[in-house]
């Protein structure tokens, strides 16, 4: 275990580890729940997702256990996959609270080793790589979820491993179309906003590299 933390990537990893369980740490104590702004529209999707999973009737296009079962149609244009990737997390917390504690702890896991890997894959030294990680964990586009439970901070997190793609294009000239296209499949998947953002992204870099 000694040998694991000594080397550079694994301390770093463990620390924004550390940092992510640390800034989940005020709610564990308090033992509440933060409701904000946009929780009944996510909340709602993420429980007709569970009970479709629970009892075995998957309806991907109406809602017929969340929004007071009004057959809303909201998974087919919204998150669909991981809609019921945050189903089954709340199927297996079997609490709101134990819920967006897990959520939470995610959120901030995967912003921090997100713009980690980009870092490196820059060429940016280790340190650095880390302190800019953890100052990206505490930013409102991150915490937005945590706060308002606004869901444009998912995919804020998983936006730097999406430009990973455009660092190989740069440095190699060279246009991969799979791990762009794996990036925008997920993206596109997550959050509708982010993956337009994403794309007009990959437009500016393909035109740097065309010209």
């Amino acid at each position: 275990m000694r040998k694991f933390f000594k080397k550079p990537i694994s301390k770093n990893i463990g620390i924004i580890f550390l940092v992510s369980f640390v800034l989940v740490l005020p709610q564990i104590i308090s033992g509440k729940m933060i409701i904000g702004s946009d929780a009944i529209f996510h909340f709602n999707r993420f429980f007709d997702t569970a009970q479709q999973i629970e009892q075995q009737d998957f309806q991907f296009f109406i809602s017929l256990y969340g929004f007071q079962q009004t057959g809303r149609i909201v998974t087919p244009v919204y998150s669909q996959i991981f809609s019921y990737f945050f189903g089954l997390i709340l199927l297996l917390c079997q609490s709101w609270y134990r819920f967006q504690i897990i959520t939470n702890f995610l959120l901030f896991l995967t912003a921090g080793l997100s713009i980690y890997f980009l870092l490196r894959k820059m060429a940016i030294r280790e340190q650095l790589a880390r302190n800019f990680s953890v100052i990206y964990m505490t930013t409102y586009a991150v915490s937005y979820w945590v706060i308002r439970q606004g869901y444009s901070s998912w995919g804020a997190v998983l936006l730097p491993l999406c430009l990973i793609p455009l660092v190989d294009l740069i440095k190699s000239q060279r246009f991969r179309p799979l791990p762009i296209a794996f990036s925008m499949a997920v993206m596109f998947q997550l959050h509708f906003l982010s993956s337009i953002f994403l794309a007009i992204l990959y437009l500016f870099a393909y035109l740097y590299c065309f010209f």
